[in-house]
């Protein structure tokens, strides 16, 4: 891993975005590496979790991609937001679909989705 100017380069290329807070890119580059700290990835650490279920909805495993996006919870929070901003979507099931939206929002405004 090898920081480069606003890129950090590991196996692909990963855009930093200057007018994102160095935090957001980070937690952003850290879903996308599937390093969030879940419960699923505790415990494949080895870290002694209670439960790898998650603790919002308690229907499924705590993955990144459960957390941030299949959860109930977080599909009504994602589903808030996109509606407050007057965006439409599809699919969006995964850490990876949703970078690739956000990235092309700007690139065809009329067309979402």
């Amino acid at each position: 891993m090898k920081l480069d100017g606003y890129y950090l380069v590991d196996n692909g290329r990963f855009e930093w975005v200057k007018e994102i807070p160095i935090k957001v890119n980070t937690f952003i580059w850290q879903a996308k590496q599937n390093r969030i700290p879940t419960s699923v990835n505790l415990s494949k650490r080895r870290v002694n979790v209670q439960s790898t279920i998650c603790c919002q909805c308690g229907e499924e495993e705590e993955t990144t991609d459960h957390v941030l996006i299949q959860c109930s919870f977080a599909k009504s929070v994602m589903e808030w937001i996109l509606k407050w901003c007057n965006i439409q979507h599809t699919n969006l099931s995964s850490v990876l679909n949703v970078v690739d939206f956000a990235s092309n929002i700007g690139n065809n405004p009329k067309k979402i989705g």
